[in-house]
């Protein structure tokens, strides 16, 4: 809880800041309020994939923290590269994080059929690329998140998705898997510089993918333009229509915010918002709709929802001010 993983990486063959290796599922800590930052894999070795976190087996948990300007200069999935395993990540921000080969911050790899390569909930991923270079041209696809492998499995789940840009899949690219899962997105803004990229999601096996719902695709461009078969790519006859009746498409983007509905929190517009609208580009981070108030535990006050209190919860909007 709190640590910061920072500089790792100097050429070395496993260069990660963090190696998590669980083959018989037994490595799956939960890791809270992190920093990985300035993590770089720059060994030109094929499939040297990771700069900042490796996961390959188990089920390890990620709880709010941060993932930025990591870097791998030959490979792939600079901030976290997940191989047979499955890690959760709820409130997690990925920002200006690249990858030469692809999945600009993620790569995920090698399903071994026992479930999701990656979970994501209520993640941000904001400025990542497929650079080798900082300052050089796009070089691979998947901006934010890579796919390989038939089976891979990978689930999105009120993510947000914005200024990220690759070859193809702004966003997400998927070298063959139709089990991908996406819902309650916001994608906006990013870019695929190549014809027929998919500005936001490059998926091949689209029609048996019907997976993809309830998002809302604005301004995600690629070489032929911001429609909704330049947003998600390739796309062949009724597929337009039949990912367009599951999701909204717009050609440039209206500011979205954090809406809250009781509890729950969704990004979503004003004007889409049946609840209490937090205001344009505000998040759900941490879950802001959740009441909070001063939680005594013997002789310690905390900050805590009224659910999460395991003591004395004095009430919502009661602080810790004076230890009361």
């Amino acid at each position: 809880d709190g640590f910061t993983i920072r500089g790792y990486g100097n050429g070395d063959f496993s260069p990660f800041g963090l190696y998590c290796s669980g083959g018989s599922g037994d490595c799956s800590p939960t890791i809270r309020n992190c920093v990985f930052t300035n993590n770089i894999s720059d060994a030109p070795v094929d499939l040297r994939d990771g700069a900042a976190a490796y996961v390959e087996g188990g089920s390890p948990k990620f709880e709010n923290c941060r993932f930025t300007n990591n870097a791998s200069t030959f490979n792939r999935g600079s901030a976290l590269t997940s191989s047979e395993a499955n890690p959760e990540l709820y409130d997690c921000v990925f920002e200006g994080n690249r990858s030469a080969m692809g999945g600009g911050a993620v790569f995920a790899l090698r399903n071994d059929s026992s479930g999701e390569n990656a979970t994501f909930t209520n993640c941000q991923f904001i400025d990542n690329d497929t650079r080798a270079d900082e300052n050089g041209a796009v070089e691979g696809p998947g901006g934010a998140i890579g796919s390989w492998g038939p089976t891979t499995v990978l689930r999105f789940n009120g993510c947000s998705f914005s200024g990220n840009i690759a070859t193809q899949g702004g966003v997400l690219w998927v070298e063959e898997s139709p089990l991908n899962y996406m819902s309650g997105c916001v994608l906006e803004n990013n870019e695929a510089t190549e014809a027929d990229g998919g500005g936001a999601l490059y998926l091949p096996s689209y029609f048996t993918n019907d997976q993809i719902e309830n998002n809302l695709f604005c301004g995600n461009c690629d070489g032929d333009g911001c429609d909704t078969e330049d947003q998600v790519a390739p796309l062949f006859g009724g597929q337009v229509d039949h990912i367009e009746s599951l999701n909204t498409f717009e050609t440039t983007c209206v500011p979205t915010g954090a809406c809250c509905l009781g509890t729950e929190c969704v990004i979503t517009t004003e004007a889409d918002c049946g609840g209490d609208y937090l205001g344009d580009n505000s998040d759900c981070l941490g879950n802001p709709c959740l009441a909070l108030g001063g939680c005594c535990t013997d002789f310690t006050c905390s900050i805590s929802s009224e659910a999460d209190c395991a003591g004395d919860y004095l009430g919502d909007g009661t602080d810790c001010l004076g230890n009361p």
